[in-house]
C-alpha cells in the first residue's frame, strides 16, 4: 500500500515540475507580465480568425498556382493548335493551285480546257412586267 502512495507522491511531483516549465516557458515569452490566463482566452478569437485567414491565403495560394499551371498549358496548346493551322492552311493553298489542280484530275480524263471562259450576260427584267 505504501508502495501505490509513492507511486501518486511520484506522479504528482512530476506534474508539479512540468507546470513549474510551463510557468517558466511562460515567463521567458512573457517578459512584461501581458500573457495571463484572462488575456490568453480573450484573444483566441483573434488568433483563431488569424488560422482561418492564413488557411484561406494557403488556399488562394494554391489555386492560383493550380490556374497558372492551367494558363501556361492552354498556351502550350495554342501554339501547337496555331501551327496546325498554319501547316494544314499551307498545304490547302499547295493542293488548291491550277498545276495541282491538274495533276489530281489529270488520271480520270478530264483535261484543262484552252478555250477562254466567257462571260454570259442576262437582260434584266422588270419586276413591274412579270
Amino acid at each position: 500500500m505504501n508502495q501505490f502512495k509513492e507511486k501518486n507522491e511520484s506522479k504528482e511531483s512530476k506534474k508539479s515540475t512540468s507546470s513549474a516549465g510551463a510557468h517558466r516557458l511562460v515567463a521567458r515569452v512573457n517578459p512584461f507580465g501581458y500573457l495571463t490566463a484572462q488575456n490568453i482566452v480573450r484573444m483566441l478569437p483573434l488568433f483563431f480568425f488569424l488560422v482561418f485567414l492564413s488557411i484561406i491565403y494557403i488556399a488562394n495560394t494554391y489555386s492560383s498556382e493550380r490556374t497558372i499551371r492551367e494558363i501556361n498549358q492552354l498556351k502550350d496548346e495554342l501554339k501547337e493548335m496555331r501551327s496546325e493551322y498554319l501547316t494544314t492552311k499551307s498545304e490547302l493553298m499547295l493542293m488548291s493551285r491550277q498545276s495541282s489542280v491538274f495533276q489530281n484530275v489529270e488520271h480520270m480524263g478530264i483535261k484543262e480546257s484552252t478555250i477562254p471562259p466567257k462571260k454570259i450576260e442576262t437582260l434584266k427584267q422588270n419586276p413591274e412586267h412579270d
